[in-house]
């Protein structure tokens, strides 16, 4: 069995499900506002490429890779994924994310990593210090801010 299990998680804005090829349509859609796929960070295909990028994310080892489904609309909105899964010793990363436009600053990310980080999905380091890390929301031009550090 592999680790973490590719389950569905559910909240109150957001469904996170498995990577399926029919997400495409939806996907497609979601980079078209905003022009996703211009931007330099992080890779997200073009609109006509997005059918063929996910197989190729859900075949990724060590990985999960999840759609983000908004609630309201039952819209995949964006993707997201557990990366570099180490089940020996129980730990990974959160990254390929993105979400379309009109997802972005919602409450879809935040839901998005409680749920990917909800106590019972991932063991966490306790906290030891606090960093300052650089946001991309503000790219060029980003603004420094305080993060916890495990």
């Amino acid at each position: 069995m592999t680790w973490p299990t590719a389950v569905e998680l559910v909240g109150r804005h957001v469904k996170l499900t498995p990577l399926r090829p029919d997400h495409a349509t939806a996907l497609a859609e979601a980079v078209r506002a905003g022009e996703l796929w211009k931007l330099r960070f992080p890779f997200v295909a073009a609109p006509e490429e997005m059918a063929a990028d996910i197989q190729p994310r859900i075949a990724l080892p060590m990985s999960t890779q999840f759609a983000v489904i908004e609630v309201a609309s039952g819209e995949a909105v964006g993707l997201t994924a557990y990366l570099n899964a180490d089940s020996q010793n129980r730990r990974l990363e959160i990254g390929s994310t993105w979400y379309g436009r009109p997802a972005q600053r919602t409450a879809i990310n935040r839901e998005c990593k409680r749920l990917l980080l909800g106590p019972d999905r991932v063991p966490r380091r306790g906290v030891t210090r606090i960093v300052e890390v650089t946001t991309i929301s503000g790219w060029p031009g980003s603004v420094r801010r305080p993060c916890l550090a495990g």
